[in-house]
């Protein structure tokens, strides 16, 4: 486990000299370990290791994780760079910023490009990767170690991160946060607008409690956050999916038509996990002209197909109640291989199902395990390729 003052010592020339030695080798870590134990101290060569895995797990978050500084929590709970980007530029150009419970710096690096930025954290070892972050980047970011909760907020804006792990675990509510999210309340009373970065499992009620506004976002798939925006930050909308790299966002409607229950048509449509949290299926309802199979499912079904970035498109070949033979024969039938299993509202496990599941037809088929009408049932699929 990095100390602070393992971090101190892989900033100074030695500690440069040992990680770079390091970062050179090949073979396996036994291998590395050996060779450099044979020239520096035990504690030396355990946290030059320790920092290359987490720069090698840190490139999946930022383009040049190989020259940054990390801490295990502060990778982990640090914003990815495509995320970071894009909330930066929803600040006022120019503005003051204090960025609560910085972490590692991912957000300030970035905000720190067009507006000016004092980062607190409370970690000693976390604010100095933070400040080293930002020594390496030109960020126009200053790092402090300190406690957030009594700092003399004096910028225009904030951005509030609280930690979301408590004795190694993730926490599901706001009061367990660190600081707890009630703070927002007390930040919000000294900055024009607020935006709090909080986990998009966080209950509905909780979050609404806290904010005018709130947006989920997708990073290639996955909902990775939520952020409350508050005061002049705040949105038209009171609910939002925002899907990157793509940079597109739906926002609620004031009003939509009921949705209509009707069996499988033509076509399937399954949203964005963003838009699900968000709870804007019917939103893509409307752009599909579709409508469930269930009250309780978020898959859409349609006899239109339509390109949307909010929801990936299917087409259906077949669907039938779910009985695993009466599946395999009908997959046999259209000569299909099953080449993924997608389920959402029954118990089933894809992978156990997909080991009794033979065959290698020509075609390729996508199985789709759901309820239609209250009902387990299988479709049979493929995906549309717009392209």
């Amino acid at each position: 486990m990095l100390t602070k003052s393992d971090i101190q010592f892989l900033l100074s020339p030695l500690g440069h000299k040992v990680l770079n030695e390091a970062g050179s080798l090949s073979g396996n870590v036994l291998q590395k370990v050996d060779y450099l134990r044979k020239q520096y101290p035990r504690e030396q060569v355990a946290a030059s290791l320790d920092m290359l895995e987490l720069r090698s797990r840190g490139r999946a978050k930022f383009s040049n994780a190989d020259r940054m500084w990390f801490t295990p929590q502060g990778l982990e709970q640090s914003s990815g760079e495509v995320i970071a980007k894009y909330r930066a530029v929803q600040f006022p150009l120019g503005s003051s910023i204090n960025d609560l419970c910085c972490g590692i710096g991912g957000d300030s690096i970035q905000l720190g490009v067009n507006h000016k930025v004092i980062s607190i954290d409370i970690d000693p070892m976390t604010a100095l990767c933070a400040k080293s972050n930002f020594d390496i980047f030109g960020s126009n970011a200053r790092a402090i170690c300190g406690d957030s909760t009594k700092l003399n907020i004096t910028a225009d804006f904030a951005f509030f991160d609280p930690s979301r792990r408590s004795g190694g675990r993730t926490v599901r509510h706001g009061d367990q946060y660190s600081p707890p999210l009630s703070f927002t309340h007390e930040i919000s009373k000294k900055v024009a607008g607020l935006a709090v970065k909080v986990s998009p499992g966080l209950p509905d009620l909780e979050m609404e409690s806290f904010a005018s506004t709130i947006e989920f976002i997708s990073v290639r798939g996955e909902c990775k956050e939520a952020v409350l925006w508050c005061g002049a930050l705040s949105r038209p909308n009171f609910k939002s999916a925002t899907l990157l790299p793509e940079n597109v966002t739906l926002s609620n409607l004031e009003f939509c038509e009921p949705l209509s229950i009707t069996p499988p048509l033509a076509y399937l449509y399954e949203p964005d996990p963003a838009v699900v949290r968000a709870h804007l299926i019917q939103e893509v309802a409307e752009i599909v002209n579709g409508s469930l199979m269930d009250s309780m499912i978020a898959y859409i079904t349609s006899d239109h197909l339509t390109q949307t970035p909010f929801a990936t498109a299917y087409k259906i070949i077949d669907w039938m109640p779910f009985h695993i033979k009466n599946l395999q024969r009908r997959l046999r039938q259209l000569d299909r291989r099953v080449v993924a299993i997608k389920k959402r509202g029954v118990p089933m496990d894809p992978l156990d199902l997909r080991k009794k599941i033979t065959g290698d037809g020509r075609g390729e088929a996508i199985i789709v395990l759901t309820r239609i009408n209250d009902s387990p049932s299988a479709l049979i699929c493929e995906l549309v390729n717009f392209s």
